[in-house]
């Protein structure tokens, strides 16, 4: 069973952390143990450039799934939460060149380079071992315009694919009473959108493993 296969329930006991990761496109959530273990890593949402919203929906997720009271505390890193703190009393934010090579401790503690391909800038991290505590040896971002840009290669998958993947049948909102309710149906069409890109990025992983010559990719 992989972390994204995880379902964890409220029958979880014990004291209970929330990282979230609010990036340019995706919003990543993990709900870790008081010992470190990963309870619950669920596939990222895309947030279509509501960070809030789909910030809303993951911590709606964790609230069905964990008694709220066993969260002792949350942490939010990625370019989309940067200022969070400012606005929110408390918040917790972690920078992406600490919160990188802490996340690999978890779940890969032998690892000793990484490689991270993030929306913005790639990085790559030499890790080693001082005094019985990992550190960082080197670090290094990428240095080309638009080198290791997942979101150059997502903005090419959207523009190249999206006339061979037809858009969903999305709800209207008006015709609902509640703000519960309101949330629910923005939470369906967010994932119906979602699958939409999802659909276009298989098929152009498709598209590369055909290709012979490197300027075809």
């Amino acid at each position: 069973m992989t972390l994204k296969e995880k379902h964890a329930t409220k029958t979880v006991t014990g004291r209970l952390y929330v990282g979230l990761d609010l990036g340019s496109s995706f919003v990543h959530y993990a709900v870790l143990s008081d010992a470190g273990a990963v309870l619950y890593a669920p596939e990222p949402i895309m947030h279509f450039a509501n960070p809030l919203g789909a910030l809303a929906e993951a911590w709606r997720d964790i609230r069905c799934r964990f008694d709220p009271a066993s969260i002792q505390s949350t942490a939010l890193t990625g370019s989309a939460a940067q200022s969070f703190p400012r606005v929110m009393q408390g918040a917790l934010y972690v920078y992406d060149s600490v919160a990188i090579p802490k996340g690999a401790e978890a779940i890969a503690p032998a690892a000793r380079y990484l490689f991270h391909i993030g929306a913005k800038d790639s990085y790559f991290f030499s890790l080693g071992t001082a005094a019985g505590r990992k550190i960082i040896v080197e670090w290094r971002t990428g240095t080309k315009c638009g080198g290791g840009s997942g979101m150059l290669v997502e903005k090419q998958c959207r523009r190249l694919l999206q006339g061979e993947v037809p858009a969903p049948q999305l709800e209207d909102p008006a015709g609902v009473a509640t703000d519960e309710q309101k949330q629910q149906v923005a939470a369906r069409n967010r994932a119906r959108l979602q699958g939409r890109v999802e659909e276009m990025f298989r098929q152009a992983e498709e598209e590369a493993a055909r290709s012979k010559e490197p300027s075809e990719v």
